[in-house]
Parts: C-alpha cells; structure tokens; sequence
C-alpha cells in the first residue's frame, strides 16, 4: 500500500521477466491554495490561481460552468472562470492526483458589480522570496487614462506611482517589511473613486539558512583509488534535517576546482546530490533558501 510495486511475470516454462511496475497510492493530496481574488470585480470572466500537489488535475465549480486546469511540474496552476453578473460566487477548488485521489475543497468567494471600476492587473502576484529591502511592482490599469494613480499598502509603508494615461501601466517601488510576509494590497485611484484590490503576496528573507550539519551528511567511497582521472562518482547523502528544508544544496568539488553538483532538499531537509571525485578530494556543501540567502558551507572530503 500507498509505494512502488515491482511486478515480475515469467511464461510458464519461460526464462525471461517481464517487469511490470505499478504505484500504489491511496491517499488524497491536500486541499489546494487559492490565490487572493479581486473582489468585487466588473469582469465576467476572472483567473483562478494557486498551488496544488504538482501536476495534479484542478477542478473549480461555483461559476456558471465547471473549468478544469492541470497544475504544472511546480504545482502552480491557474484556471479561467465565468462568474454571473451582479451577484456573490462562492467557488469550490478540488485537486485530483494522479491515482483519482481528491483532496478536500478549498473556499473562495468573489462578487460581480456592473459598477465597479477594474482592479488594476499586477504583472506577478505571487513572486519568490526575496532578500532585497523593496520590491518593484508593476502592471497596469485596464481603463487608462489622465490623473490615475496606484497606491500600495500592507509594506513597510504606502506607496504610490502615477499610471501612464495612454497605456495604464505603472511601476511602483515598495519597502518591504523585513522578514515577513508582506500581503500588499493594489488599488487604482481617479479623483474619489477607487478601485477594488488587487492583492500581492510576497516574502522578504535576508537570514541565510543554517551551515548542513556535517553529522548528518554522508558521503559514499570511490571504488578505487588513484586518481588519474575523476571517472568516479559518488553520492552525497543529506539525512533528516540536514540542510534547511525546501533549499537547494550545493555541492563543490574544492579539490578539482570546477566540478559542482546541486539538488533540491525534500520538506524534511533530506537531500541526495552525486558528483564526481577522487579519493582524498575536499567537498563543500552549501544551502541556498528560496530568497537566494546562502549558508556558511560544511566541508568533507572524500575517502575509501
């Protein structure tokens, strides 16, 4: 239950395997998450975005038609859906692996008025962490024209910019507030009307994670040694916890210079990287977070 299953079919009489491998998976992913939605809008037809189990089937409900989407190999997905005029949409988000396991519902209303002017469009609203102190956000107004503004809130402090009055793009630099989830919130002005928000999430990080923890790092033994020439490879091992969890590790060969290998850390801070070596090189390893901080490196070197 719920693993990989290697089958092996022989004829009666035969000597050869037919290997026939199957996975068995019976428990449902979880429940998706749905990016913020500009709520109300003056738009019919709106984007459904998030993040799911990767490549999971997405289904939304709610709108006048169900829309389907699949998420992408990093989870992200986004859907189109039609929403009714002049009323309040209470929409179901549904993720479906690959087995047909389906997750739990995840909730999100948004309400249709005719009179709403558009919340302005944000070219990324959901952009990686960083660790720089401001964040230029961009986009555009639907509607351009003379004497609109943007203004940004939930930084370290508002924000402004004038829109372009024949494209309706604007460019805005926002402090963030220092590591921390910023939720910042994006409306149009013209004269007293504002608009509805558009809603940005981003996280500012500058703390590099913590230095892998040699104790849990294991390093696998060249098959000879001698080192004529590094036709050797060999694993490098990270255990539980043994860099930050979700980090990409970094693996430099010191010794021959030039030589890297890198993987990506699993949600309980395991990881796995193979590189080429001799007996006796020096290896450095080194975790990188999603905002780019790098750890203080560990080294080992490599033996029989």
């Amino acid at each position: 239950a719920d693993a990989q299953n290697e089958l092996r079919v022989r004829r009666i009489a035969g000597s050869v395997d037919t290997i026939v491998v199957i996975e068995h998976d019976d428990l449902p992913p979880a429940a998706p998450g749905i990016d913020a939605l500009a709520s109300p809008t003056n738009r019919t037809n709106i984007t459904v975005s998030g993040s799911s189990e990767p490549n999971a089937r997405i289904s939304v409900s709610g709108g006048t038609a169900a829309s389907m989407t699949t998420a992408n190999d990093t989870g992200r997905f986004s859907a189109s859906v039609n929403i009714p005029e002049d009323a309040s949409t209470s929409l179901s988000v549904i993720s479906t692996d690959r087995a047909g396991n389906s997750s739990a519902p995840s909730m999100a209303s948004v309400t249709h008025s005719s009179e709403a002017p558009d919340a302005p469009e944000v070219d990324n609203t959901s952009p990686s962490d960083t660790n720089m102190a401001t964040y230029i956000l961009t986009g555009r107004v639907l509607t351009p024209g003379a004497g609109i503004s943007v203004r940004v809130d939930g930084g370290a402090a508002s924000a402004t910019a004038d829109t372009d009055e024949s494209t309706g793009s604007f460019s805005v630099e926002v402090t963030l507030n220092a590591n921390a989830e910023n939720e910042l919130s994006v409306i149009s002005i013209e004269g007293a009307i504002e608009s509805p928000a558009t809603l940005v999430s981003i996280t500012h990080d500058d703390i590099a994670p913590s230095a892998p923890d040699g104790e849990a790092i294991s390093l696998g033994s060249p098959a000879f040694g001698g080192c004529l020439t590094r036709l050797q490879s060999i694993n490098v091992t990270g255990g539980l916890g043994s860099v930050e969890a979700f980090s990409t590790v970094r693996v430099l060969n010191v010794t021959a210079g030039a030589l890297t290998a890198s993987a990506n850390a699993t949600s309980d801070g395991s990881f796995s990287a193979r590189i080429a070596v001799c007996e006796g090189d020096v290896l450095r390893i080194t975790a990188a977070d999603a905002a780019t901080n790098v750890s203080d490196a560990t080294e080992q070197t490599v033996t029989r």
